[in-house]
């Protein structure tokens, strides 16, 4: 009787387990999920996991253009975490991922934050350090939907702010970045296409000038056609 009492433990002991088994693959799963940080040389964000801003809002991972189709390209996107059709900043407009390949963004050892995939052409690079006793880089998704690459002092070396797509966030500027370049909303070549298009939306360089500036590349003289909106 003791024995048979001992086999019906054991048996329920394994079914309780075997019952657990999904939740705790469910638990690992969120857990890969549910962070918004890549850390300088740790594990980098793929196919499979996506980082999530910490209300919950924003989700910044693979996405196929057009949304559903499994034979689309995938580009690294920032959107709404329940809606992964609507995409507003995209890593690789230029650079889609084929399908049938695997991307993978990393922040590696020198501090490099880059996009590549098993497709084997170049390397997306987002930033580049400059200097190698850069330490303890971390690259975040914010409550705003502003990627960003920290040191460790929390000081911003890149966002993804800066260098917009055609979608304009809260909290977003236009015009000139420290260090270089100019932030401006650009549309996609076509709906299916997030390559750059046509227009663009930015501020009058011009000195003296506050100008909010729509740009057309005409298609027939490849000049641009300028109109301004008065700030």
């Amino acid at each position: 009787m003791a024995a048979a009492t001992r086999r019906w433990s054991l048996l329920s002991a394994g079914i309780t387990l075997v019952a657990l088994i999904p939740a705790i693959l469910l638990l690992l799963c969120s857990r890969s999920l549910a962070g918004n940080t890549l850390t300088q040389g740790g594990p980098g964000l793929n196919s499979s996991t996506v980082l999530v801003s910490p209300n919950g809002l924003f989700s910044l991972g693979f996405r196929r253009i057009p949304a559903g189709e499994s034979n689309g390209s995938s580009y690294l996107g920032i959107g709404y975490n329940n809606d992964t059709k609507f995409i507003f900043w995209i890593a690789n407009p230029d650079s889609p991922i084929p399908s049938g390949s695997s991307g993978e963004l990393a922040l590696d050892g020198n501090g490099t934050l880059k996009l590549t995939h098993s497709g084997g052409r170049g390397a997306v690079v987002l930033y580049s350090s400059n200097s190698r006793r850069e330490r303890r880089l971390s690259a975040v998704l914010e409550d705003t939907g502003c990627f960003s690459l920290l040191d460790a002092d929390g000081n911003p070396l890149w966002q993804s702010f800066d260098s917009p797509a055609d979608f304009w966030l809260q909290g977003m500027k236009l015009g000139a970045v420290n260090g270089g370049g100019n932030r401006k909303l650009t549309s996609w070549l076509k709906n299916s296409v997030p390559a750059p298009g046509a227009f663009t939306l930015e501020w009058d360089p011009t000195a003296g000038k506050e100008e909010l500036v729509m740009k057309r590349l005409s298609p027939s003289s490849m000049d641009l056609l300028n109109s301004s909106i008065k700030a």
